[in-house]
């Protein structure tokens, strides 16, 4: 019994004594991966909408109510602005009777250029080619030009739908 209880130490010591690279492999590795996200808020302010209230002829211009106010991750992004209806894309519309001249903006807040609303609207209306991760806040330019030829309508409205993305 002392026999095999010695053998038995002899043979742990041996083993315990043995170099690292006997029993161990020569190389080994751990894969970390991961992604982050990219995002992109956009929120249009005053949330309510904006009120003209009585609209005469000549040309009403709002160059300080409206806000874009974008907030991203991406470095390079884009908002695009357009008007979703089919019939009278890009017009204000009362019931069913559209104003004579399209509804358009200004992405810089100022007299101009302005775009009108038609065909597929405002692409590109703000963007970022590099640099533009964080927020992004500017002004809306709105305008309307009515004349005497436009019918008479308690309630003319649009609504222009602004989405961003990645570049």
């Amino acid at each position: 019994m002392k026999k095999i209880l010695f053998v038995g130490i002899v043979v742990l010591v041996a083993l315990v004594c043995l170099p690292a690279a006997v029993s161990a492999a020569d190389n080994d590795f751990v894969v970390v991966s991961g992604s982050i996200g990219g995002s992109i808020d956009v929120d249009v302010t005053p949330n309510g909408g904006i009120s003209w209230g009585a609209m005469t002829v000549g040309t009403k211009t709002d160059l300080l109510t409206a806000k874009l106010n974008v907030t991203t991750t991406y470095p390079a992004w884009h908002v695009n602005a357009a008007d979703a209806k089919v019939d009278s894309k890009g017009y204000m519309v009362n019931s069913t009777t559209p104003l004579n001249n399209p509804f358009q903006l200004s992405n810089n807040g100022a007299l101009g250029p302005w775009i009108p609303m038609t065909g597929t609207g405002f692409t590109n209306f703000r963007q970022a080619l590099s640099g533009g991760a964080g927020i992004n806040n500017s002004d809306i330019g709105l305008q309307q030009v009515i004349i005497a030829g436009d019918a008479e309508g308690t309630n003319y409205q649009i609504t222009i739908t602004f989405t961003g993305g990645a570049n």
